[in-house]
C-alpha cells in the first residue's frame, strides 16, 4: 500500500514460492484496501490453488506467476523431496487452465521451470515429462528448462550414494545459477550426455514454437 500510494501499479513477490494460504491472504487484503495493482509471484506446487482460490488471485489483480514444477515423475518428485505427486500437479494446472480460460480479458504471464536431467532420469522418463509439459503450454507464457546442478548443502551432496552418483572432481561443474556451490558428478544410472542433449533439442524446438 506505501508504494501503490507513491504511484506504483506492478509488483513481483520474488522472496519465495508463495503458497495458496498466503497468496489468498494477500489477494484479499488487496481487495479489501481497494489498491488496482498488478502482482506476479513465484508459486508452489500446492492442492489449495483450487479455483476459487485463483479466481480470488486474479479478482486481486493477480496476472501470473513461475511455477517450479521441476518434474513430473513421481519417482524423481520423491527424490528430490517436493512433498507432492504428479496428480496434484495435473490438478493445480487444470484449474490455472479453468482460471485463464475464464478471463479473455487479462493477459497471463506465467512460466513453468523444469529440471531435465534429475539424477537416475531415464530418457523414457524425461520424455514422457516432455509430453507432460507439451501437453499443457496452452497455459504457459514460457517454459524453462534447467539442467541439474549438484549442491554441497543438499541432501544428494552430502550422501551421493544413497542416490547412485559419483563425485568426480576432475569433471566440470554444470553451467547454472548455483555454480559456485556447484559439485561435479557422475550418473551411472541417469541418461547418456546424447539423450540429454536430444531431450534439451526437444525443449529448445517447443521452446521456438511457443514464441511464433
Amino acid at each position: 500500500q506505501y508504494y501503490h500510494q507513491k504511484g506504483f501499479k506492478a509488483f513481483t513477490l520474488i522472496n519465495d514460492a508463495i503458497p495458496a494460504k498466503h497468496a489468498m491472504e494477500i489477494a484479499q487484503e488487496i481487495l479489501h484496501r481497494r489498491m488496482h495493482i498488478r502482482w506476479y509471484s513465484f508459486m508452489r506446487i500446492d492442492k489449495n490453488f483450487t479455483v476459487d482460490c485463483l479466481r480470488l488471485m486474479v479478482n486481486s489483480g493477480f496476472t501470473g506467476g513461475a511455477i517450479g514444477m521441476e518434474t513430473a515423475n513421481d519417482r524423481l518428485l520423491k527424490i528430490l523431496r517436493k512433498g507432492y505427486q504428479t496428480d496434484t500437479i495435473r490438478v493445480v494446472l487444470e484449474n490455472l487452465r479453468s482460471v485463464k480460460a475464464a478471463r479473455k480479458d487479462i493477459v497471463f504471464n506465467f512460466q513453468l521451470n523444469v529440471i531435465v536431467d534429475i539424477p537416475t532420469t531415464t530418457y523414457h522418463e524425461a520424455k514422457e515429462i516432455f509430453e507432460f509439459c507439451k501437453d499443457h503450454r496452452d497455459i504457459f507464457a514460457k517454459i524453462a528448462y534447467f539442467p541439474f546442478q549438484l549442491t554441497t548443502s543438499s541432501e544428494m551432496g552430502i550422501h551421493p550414494e544413497k542416490y547412485g552418483i559419483i563425485i568426480n572432481p576432475r569433471k566440470r561443474p554444470s553451467r547454472g545459477k548455483m555454480q559456485m556451490n556447484s559439485v561435479p558428478f557422475d550418473d551411472p544410472n541417469g541418461m547418456t550426455t546424447r539423450e540429454k542433449q536430444n531431450i534439451f533439442q526437444q525443449y529448445d524446438d517447443l521452446i521456438l514454437q511457443m514464441k511464433r
